[in-house]
Order: C-alpha cells, then structure tokens, then sequence
C-alpha cells in the first residue's frame, strides 16, 4: 500500500542551519514525547537540525549506520531486489515522488551507458548520484499499537539533508534487509554527526550556455539521454531559459501544476515526470489515474502504487522549452519554486526511436503564458 503524505513526510526531513548536537538526544525525546503524532521533518525544524543529525541520536541495535564507499553503495543496491516490495521515497524542498515496487538492476537500457540506473518496475527509473551522497542508515522503526517494525534504509548528503527513503513492504523480506545491514555496518557507529550548513539557494547562471546544452542535445537519441542530460544541470537554472529564445522558451503561470495535471489525466495521455536533488533522480513514466489537491497546499498527480506531490503554493514559475534532439523536438515542462530550484520536470512518455505525441505537444501548449516582464533573451537556440 502507497504511503500517504503524511507518513512520507516522516521519512524526511529538509535541511536547516545544524544546532550543537551535545544535547540533542534529550531535546529529540523531549520533543517526540510533547508531540507523539509529530514527523521527523517538523521536529528538525523545530530543534534547529537535520534529519541527518536527528536519526544519528538513535544509532545502536535499531539504527545502523552503514558504509557509504561508492564501491560499497553499488554493492548494497546490487542486491535490493532481494529487500521486495519496496516504497521509494524521493523529494526536495516542495516536490516529492513515491513509488512502490521490487528494485531490480537495469540491464536493458545499453544505449544509456550509465551503469547507475536502477528502476523499480517498468515505470520508474532510479538515477544515482553517488559523489553526493555521505551517509547511508539503515533503519527499524515502530509503528501502532502493536509497535510493528518498518525496515527501511535512509540516505543523506554532507548537509544532512535526505536523498531518498527505501521503505520495505511488509515483513517477508526482513532476513535479506538484515543480512546486508551486518555485511556493511560501519566499523564506527556515531551518535552524533557533523554536517554542511547549506547556503542559501540561488539561480546561479549554469555552467553550460546555451550553444553547448545546444550541441549536445542534437547528439541525444531519445527522451531518457535528455533527461540524463538536463539532470547535469544546476537545480536553478532558469537563466539558462531565459536565454533559450522566446521561440523555443517561455514562461507559464505556476497555477499550470493543476491545468497540466487536469489535462494529462482527462485525455489518458502518459508523462515522464522527474522529481529529484543532489543525490537522486526519481523519474515515473506512465498515464494518472487522478489529480486532486490532498491537503495544505499539496498538489497529487497518482496512479496505481504512485503519487507525485507538489506543493502549489511555492512554485513561483513553469517554463516550457523545446529541444531540438537528433529524433526530433522533445518538450518539457518544468516548475520552480520561490527560491528558484527546479520542483519537478515533465515530458512526454514515448519509448526509443519514436517522436513526441500530437496530443502531448496540445496539452502543453494550453498552458496560460506569462509575459516576460523585460525582453532580455538572444533567440540563441533558435538558430540549433
């Protein structure tokens, strides 16, 4: 069963200022005692920490930090299909992706050449980032009145922020879960750790212009290389937009999350939807069931053993930009929040060698455009 938001929630938390961690532990069962129904997220906010930091406090039989070797990583994932079902849990600040399903190591995608792809089922793509990633826990944790045990493995950057949740479904797997834990415990198990204090985000202009981004798209063969390729870019990147040309870019209104979302399952049409951050790319490709707010300003696009969240109140802007591949132009839809990070990215869900869908291209090009408040953009990508 797909978790709800809200116990997603519990499984992250976002990064902030790192307080003294000497007293931590006591203020974290202080905190959890006031508020019994409390996430992890509010109550690392609340205690001026990371998440990263808040799950350390808990290290010992039921949390265990793992080693995190770029070559050990590899190794765990390797064997994830053994941990079962599974609910893959990947956010930022104000898009999240949850997906149940077994892991199994990608072996039919050649023409990627990117051995850190993973997927989760057919419609879901796993894309690894392993130099950002610094700790791995895995993780038991209780739930109901009958305390039922959750295994789980949770992973953080240097900032202490989360990368992804693994939950496994049910108990059948436990033994596998338990037996990778021995096999990779760290030799040193700390209660405390210190972390990155993240700096302020801002949209930085990308380190590639737009005649580079330009001629490596036209050596693209379908719509995964150019989702492999645009995750090379900074999350604020929209200057790189900006400059694309008014042709081939623009801006559409953030209220377009709900209008894409309405029309995507109106007319049954799929999508390849992205959601990720320093450390992991989530990307589903498949048709929605619904689309319906869930809640505090939460926007849910679902389907079968999948919802897709985002927080309607924090994106500032959408843009929608063409790119010209070597099989033709492949639109994608992207949303930025108020500090300017990507939130999420859309395109159409076709498999290799084909072309983008009439339908798909209608549905974008209904979305409402926002005029651009001054004309500053080079039409450089037009002439590519």
């Amino acid at each position: 069963m797909l978790l709800t938001l809200c116990l997603a929630a519990s499984f992250w938390v976002a990064a902030s200022a790192a307080s003294p961690p000497s007293d931590l532990a006591s203020r974290w069962k202080v905190f959890h005692a006031a508020h019994p129904n409390g996430n992890a997220r509010d109550a690392s906010e609340a205690l001026n920490t990371t998440e990263a930091q808040l799950l350390a406090t808990e290290v010992g039989p039921d949390v265990v930090l793992l080693r995190s070797d770029t070559s050990d990583l590899r190794r765990i994932f390797a064997q994830s299909a053994s941990f079962g079902r599974v609910t893959s849990v990947t956010r930022n600040d104000y898009g999240i992706s949850e997906r149940t399903a077994v892991l199994e190591s990608q072996r039919d995608l050649a023409h990627v050449g990117n051995p850190e792809v993973l997927y989760a089922g057919e419609p879901l793509h796993l894309h690894f980032l392993w130099k950002n990633w610094k700790y791995l826990f895995s993780v038991i944790h209780y739930y109901g009145p009958k305390r039922t045990p959750v295994r789980s493995l949770q992973a953080f950057d240097a900032y202490g922020t989360s990368i992804n949740k693994f939950i496994l479904e049910g108990q059948r797997h436990n033994d596998a879960f338990d037996r990778m834990t021995r096999e990779f415990r760290a030799p040193v198990q700390p209660t405390t750790l210190s972390v990155r204090t993240a700096s302020a985000a801002t949209d930085s202009p990308p380190n590639e212009s737009v005649e580079q981004l330009c001629t490596a798209l036209r050596a693209t063969a379908d719509f995964l290389a150019v989702e492999l390729l645009l995750e090379k870019l900074p999350r604020a990147h929209q200057k790189l937009w900006q400059e694309w040309g008014s042709n081939a870019a623009y801006a559409v209104s953030p209220e377009s999350v709900q209008l894409l979302a309405k029309r995507l399952v109106q007319d049954k049409e799929p999508a390849t939807v992205a959601i990720g951050n320093l450390g992991l790319v989530q990307l589903f490709s498949g048709a929605f069931d619904r689309a319906q707010f869930i809640g505090e300003g939460w926007f849910s696009y679902q389907a079968k053993d999948l919802a897709l969240h985002i927080h309607a109140p924090d994106i500032a802007r959408g843009w929608v930009v063409r790119l010209g591949s070597r099989q033709g132009d492949i639109t994608i839809v992207e949303f930025f929040d108020t500090a300017g990070n990507l939130a999420a990215r859309f395109m159409d869900a076709q498999p290799p060698g084909t072309t983008e869908s009439t339908t798909w291209r209608a549905i974008v090009g209904s979305l409402p455009r926002v005029l651009r408040a001054e004309s500053t953009s080079s039409n450089a990508a037009a002439k590519y």
